[in-house]
């Protein structure tokens, strides 16, 4: 009978630290996902807004150490997001990081409404009319992303 209450109670005490891992597993992948860009960032910069960032991205230490490896990081995701890929956590990279980025608005515009935090265009206008975000016409490329405004390659 003892032996039944120990199988039990070890059986619990598992259940329990399963428990608590995955809710903290949960807490940080919140956690990790909620970055605010407020300052431009590159290697050499530290801090807790660095520490911020390499939590965001993932994989990383987060010790605020802009280093070799968060440059890596940053390029990586850069590339894989359609940025230019400098390493430079710029209002743009910041924005997308930061969710902010969406297809239908311009950078850094959640909504039609107001103006953008990370560009200062309007944020009804850019996608809006068809055109990339950054762009008054279809000639010459983004100010904020780089690309062609009549989206060729």
């Amino acid at each position: 009978m003892s032996n039944l209450l120990s199988l039990k109670s070890k059986y619990l005490l598992g259940v329990m630290v399963v428990a608590a891992i995955v809710v903290a597993f949960a807490m940080f992948a919140t956690t990790a996902l909620a970055y605010t860009h407020s300052v431009t960032l590159r290697q050499g910069s530290s801090g807790a807004q660095v520490m911020s960032l390499q939590q965001a991205l993932g994989g990383l230490v987060a010790d605020g150490a802009f280093g070799p490896l968060t440059k890596a990081a940053v390029m990586a995701y850069q590339a894989s997001h359609g940025l230019v890929a400098d390493g430079v956590v710029g209002p743009l990279t910041g924005a997308s990081i930061g969710g902010a980025v969406s297809g239908n608005f311009p950078a850094g515009c959640t909504s039609a409404a107001g103006y953008s935090p990370t560009t200062g265009v309007k944020c009804d206008s850019g996608p809006s009319m068809g055109l990339p975000a950054g762009c008054s016409s279809t000639s010459g490329y983004s100010v904020t992303t780089g690309v062609k405004c009549d989206s060729s390659t």
